[in-house]
């Protein structure tokens, strides 16, 4: 008999991700697909803090990306390379989540912050670089104008190309890193409290009391002003994630959260099956799996005998070309 336990179990088995992968290492370094969220200030000042002001206020919103306002010939070579880079790291974070849902049905962009730090206790000289929670987001080039983008959290772009409300998705803990946690602290840290949700927005005070929590549950020893230092880093202003070696230079054994965050395709190399998977448990009552039943060939509702696939064909094109010549040797069912 199937286990509901065991299917479970399956599917947190196959959420672990590789410490290479964007849920336990989610620094940008040379991806084309990572932009730091802090690079977004290249188009002018505290505009990054402006979207994570929408990020932890809003369920939904549609915050338009665009370099109107910058003479590109005015500025410095070295402003123009950021934006450059800035541009072509939209550009590629587009077309790489559009071509992803074209081949497999799923769209990936998303925003992970903060950003977990700690070494593997398994392998201590790996540094895990883990988004703390994972925002399920879109982004859309516009069409009519160059270098101008939306970031979109629970709307969608139409048929018609207008801008539309769609089903809300919350915010939740990168479960890859939950699972990692697992194996290689033997921690289970917990999902956010759904009644946190209803709303389906984490507010400040809410993302450093879950951050508190975890940081509380990997180290035990941890002291009560905790949650003071995390509330005074979130207020400071927001820098460019450190590339990964000065971050492993500064982290020692003590797990420690950089208030940094980086837009991504948070997709898993086994999505599609854990998909599959997610959706036989939540229809789990509806399946019999000791006994599986297959349909004999439906037949078509212009004969009144059964028939095989050839003999459909010929029946549902009948009315296509005034003469049809059926042909074969004797006993094929021509009659």
């Amino acid at each position: 008999m199937t286990d509901l336990v065991f299917l479970k179990a399956l599917r947190d088995k196959l959420k672990g991700g590789n410490t290479r992968s964007i849920h336990l290492n989610v620094l940008p370094g040379r991806f084309a697909t990572r932009l730091d969220l802090s690079n977004l200030n290249y188009i002018r000042p505290v505009f990054a803090k402006k979207f994570l002001d929408q990020l932890l206020t809003n369920a939904c919103f549609d915050l338009k990306i665009s370099f109107d306002g910058i003479d590109l010939n005015s500025i410095q070579s070295d402003e123009q390379k950021r934006l450059g880079l800035l541009s072509k790291r939209l550009n590629s974070l587009n077309i790489e989540n559009e071509d992803n849902y074209k081949e497999h049905g799923i769209k990936t962009f998303g925003f992970g912050f903060p950003i977990l730090i700690k070494p593997s206790k398994q392998d201590p000289k790996k540094i895990i670089k883990a988004p703390l929670f994972i925002w399920q987001l879109e982004i859309i080039k516009a069409t009519n104008k160059v270098n101008t983008w939306s970031i979109l959290r629970n709307k969608t772009r139409n048929e018609n190309g207008k801008i539309v409300d769609e089903e809300v998705h919350s915010v939740g803990l990168n479960e890859v890193l939950l699972s990692f946690l697992k194996t290689d602290e033997s921690i289970s840290i917990p999902q956010i409290n759904e009644e946190l949700l209803e709303d389906a927005v984490i507010s400040q005070s809410e993302l450093i009391d879950e951050c508190y929590k975890v940081l509380k549950a990997l180290n035990t020893n941890a002291t009560t002003n905790i949650k003071e230092s995390l509330l005074a880093k979130f207020k400071e202003p927001l820098k460019n994630i450190p590339e990964a070696s000065a971050l492993e230079s500064v982290s020692g054994n003590i797990p420690w959260i950089h208030f940094g965050g980086v837009f991504g395709l948070f997709r898993t190399q086994k999505e599609s099956i854990i998909t599959d998977i997610d959706k036989i448990i939540d229809k789990f009552d509806d399946f019999d799996f000791e006994n599986l039943e297959v349909d004999n060939f439906s037949g078509t509702a212009h004969s009144a005998v059964e028939t095989d696939p050839s003999q459909q064909e010929i029946l549902t094109t009948l009315g296509i070309e005034p003469k049809k010549i059926i042909q074969g040797p004797h006993g094929t069912g021509k009659s």
